[in-house]
């Protein structure tokens, strides 16, 4: 059975813990997480003992080690750990493959990670990258063990997939808070959205966005585009509205 150091407490971390938990041959080994507080809290959350350390002194070889910290700390942290022998993997959407003196490879799966939210692990996109075959055919047996979503693809694909997630998953959801605020603002419960954003998400499985796309700009409305601006409080909030729309006239002409 092969093993599995995880290093990071964050959500990525939280998930990648679960997902390994469920897996026949592979073993979670070790965690690790520079704040103790923070590691105890994580390790508290799980139902099974976990091998976990604060300290770089007492961590152990593993077959893998998952490397999921925030982007800026990752190239100096491998340097601290990286042994010829193991594969360390990084799970950052945006940094290139690096090259330590470890077995490089990057593990980056597409996906938002809440501690609160149940994902269904198999369904998960992980976009995998290694410095050669041997590595991407180890790093690809541990990736199909969680998932049904494998994928092989460069550093620059990644980069633009992890925009592209920015834009689908991150700006989306920003603009989720700014209708909120909206509601808030007339008294009106949020929850009156909730099952047109479930049907817009259900909409993009079946066709383009392109072709989903409806609304004011979308016809051209601009009546209705300017009581819109001028019902909206916030001068950020018309600013954003502008943009949008204006982006949307662009793209239908």
């Amino acid at each position: 059975m092969k093993t599995v150091s995880i290093f990071g407490t964050g959500n990525v971390a939280f998930h990648m813990i679960k997902a390994i938990s469920l897996l026949k041959n592979f073993q979670l080994h070790q965690v690790y997480g520079r704040n103790e507080k923070n590691l105890s809290t994580l390790c508290d959350q799980f139902c099974f003992e976990i091998n976990f350390t604060s300290k770089l002194a007492d961590i152990e070889y593993a077959d893998f080690y998952l490397v999921c910290i925030k982007d800026d700390a990752i190239a100096d942290f491998i340097e601290k750990i990286a042994h010829p022998n193991i594969i360390c993997m990084h799970t950052s959407g945006s940094l290139e493959l690096l090259n330590k003196n470890c077995r490089n490879a990057v593990f980056y799966p597409l996906q938002t990670f809440s501690k609160e939210s149940d994902l269904n692990y198999a369904e998960i996109p992980f976009c995998l990258e290694a410095e050669n075959e041997s590595v991407l055919e180890e790093i690809i047996e541990f990736a199909s063990a969680i998932s049904d979503s494998v994928h092989k693809i460069s550093t620059e694909q990644r980069r633009s997939l992890h925009v592209s997630a920015v834009f689908v998953c991150n700006f989306v959801n920003h603009l989720y808070s700014i209708g909120e605020e909206i509601c808030q603002e007339k008294k009106v419960p949020f929850e009156v959205l909730k099952p047109l954003i479930k049907e817009t998400a259900l909409k993009v499985q079946q066709i383009s966005p392109k072709e989903a796309q409806t609304g004011p700009a979308k016809r051209n409305d601009q009546k209705t585009i300017a009581n819109h601006l001028n019902g909206l409080s916030s001068e950020q909030q018309k600013t954003i509205y502008q943009l949008l729309t204006n982006s949307i006239l662009k793209n239908y002409g």
